[in-house]
């Protein structure tokens, strides 16, 4: 069975670009590259409790693992987009 990995973007604490301040309590959600449509990501590598969405904690960060394309979006807590990657490609093993 594969294993879901680690999404290395919120190992570290993630900052909002337009205020330099610590994304605390944005929320992310996770799409198929190149869409709108959802896509899961879990909070174990075993794929076992899974999310289209998420928020990030008090220091900007978050315990994620992925499998496969994705388009990452990251809203603020008033639900302004700061921060859309397409593409992020997370290798399952």
């Amino acid at each position: 069975m594969a294993s879901a990995t680690q999404i290395e973007l919120f190992l570290g604490p993630l900052t909002d670009p337009t205020t330099g301040g610590l994304c605390s309590g944005y929320t992310v959600y996770f799409y198929a590259a190149g869409g709108s449509t959802p896509k899961n990501v879990w909070t174990e590598p075993g794929m076992t409790n899974p999310f289209t969405s998420y928020a990030l904690d008090s220091g900007g960060k978050a315990l994620l693992y992925g499998s496969g394309l994705y388009k990452i979006v990251v809203k603020n807590t008033a639900g302004a987009t700061v921060l859309s990657v397409d593409n992020v490609n997370i290798l399952a093993y």
